[in-house]
């Protein structure tokens, strides 16, 4: 799992989970109040030991006001690792601090790029606090993006993951290819068959603090009929969308994970068509093409200078977690 790691709490269960993980290779960052733990883990490691073995692992710690330097590193998972009474606080504390969807440009092909910042949040208090989802509690995340043909629109097809059932699954957003260079206040959110547009945060747009946006809920392509964060081990959603135009089918082509309970386990690939990205509503139903495989299905084209993830004909390579051991053909 390519993500950074979080666990608020470095006690007991904290630091050695988040310890294991972190001698596993996962990017883990410890986060605790208990000032002189935390200078122990950064000059000395973590020592671990139990069934597994003893080990002492290297992995990076942080004291409570420490905590803002994440905004230059995000975090992708959370785990809150503290006692009951502590939990509402720790929650607070790491919520800022999850994945959002950012922006960056490159004028040199990829050699440098420029941070142009957040351009899509999940809507405010939309996160699940006592959910028992082993990876999220809100947010948005796996991003596809896809200019139309017309090179009019860039549209981002994500995953969102927050508290409301109705508004879980993969959602539609875009925004103007002219504003490419700028495109912070730009986007827009499909619900119920309207974009809508962000609002300015509260208390910012002032001299001393920068414009931020609230960005509204979105309608799901398709709903889930067994949400996250209910309470129950099984759950039913798609999520981790994957785009890209088809020259054989002359129209385009996604891919979808489904899940079949909190702890992500693939209920199968199916994969999806319409001839238009402007209206989500003419996306086929999805079919399954695969049941069970890995996580994040994509596709890269065989055709010399065209073939890329985003486009391709009727044959190329099909690939779970960035590995191919399959090819794909459309007819």
């Amino acid at each position: 799992m390519d993500k950074h790691v979080a666990f608020v709490g470095a006690g007991a269960m904290g630091s050695y989970v988040g310890g294991r993980m972190a001698g596993a290779g996962i990017d883990v960052t410890l986060i605790d109040p208990w000032g002189e733990h935390i200078d122990t883990i950064k000059r000395q490691g973590l020592v671990l030991s139990g069934t597994q073995g003893s080990a002492t692992v290297r992995v990076n710690a942080l004291h409570v006001h420490e905590v803002q330097g994440l905004v230059r590193r995000p975090v992708d998972v959370a785990f809150i690792a503290v006692k009951s009474y502590d939990t509402e606080w720790a929650t607070l504390l790491i919520k800022q601090y999850l994945s959002t969807v950012g922006y960056a440009v490159s004028t040199d092909r990829g050699v440098t790029w420029q941070n142009l910042g957040i351009i899509l949040e999940a809507p405010p208090h939309s996160e699940a606090c006592a959910s028992s989802n082993r990876y999220v509690i809100g947010g948005v995340g796996d991003v596809s993006v896809m200019v139309d043909r017309e090179w009019k629109d860039v549209y981002l097809y994500y995953s969102n993951y927050g508290r409301d059932p109705d508004a879980q699954g993969v959602l539609v957003a875009r925004f103007p290819w002219a504003d490419r260079d700028a495109p912070r206040g730009r986007v827009t959110v499909w619900q119920d068959g309207v974009w809508l547009s962000p609002t300015v945060r509260p208390l910012t747009g002032t001299d001393e603090v920068p414009i931020e946006w609230d960005y509204p809920s979105g309608t799901p392509i398709v709903r889930t009929t067994s949400p996250w964060h209910d309470g129950q081990t099984a759950a039913n959603a798609f999520w981790g969308p994957s785009l890209h135009w088809n020259t054989s089918l002359q129209q385009y082509v996604m891919l979808l994970n489904r899940t079949r309970d909190e702890s992500f386990t693939n209920e199968g690939i199916y994969i999806s068509f319409a001839p238009t990205l402007d209206d989500p509503r003419a996306w086929s139903t999805p079919k399954k093409i695969l049941s069970g495989g890995g996580w994040y299905p994509q596709v890269a084209g065989l055709e010399p200078g065209s073939g890329t993830d985003r486009e391709m004909g009727g044959r190329g390579r099909f690939l779970v977690t960035g590995r191919s051991t399959r090819f794909i053909e459309f007819r």
